[in-house]
């Protein structure tokens, strides 16, 4: 109640799904996975994508490039 005075009401509100637990990944796998999920959001059917994967900061930067 005292949020909403000072910020006021809410626009929205929904959960994250957030990993207990990252699976490190390479740049080779980090590509195919980036693929899959594209493929993935691109899908009519599918509505949320969800993944527990961990890239370092340099790999996201060559691939960004």
């Amino acid at each position: 109640m005292l949020k909403e005075k000072k910020f006021g009401e809410p626009q929205s509100a929904k959960l994250t799904w957030l990993p207990k637990n990252t699976a490190p990944i390479n740049e080779d796998q980090a590509r195919s996975l980036f693929k899959m999920i594209d493929v993935l959001e691109d899908n009519d059917d599918v509505q949320e994508v969800y993944a527990n994967y961990e890239i370092s900061e340099d790999i996201m930067e060559r691939l960004s490039a």
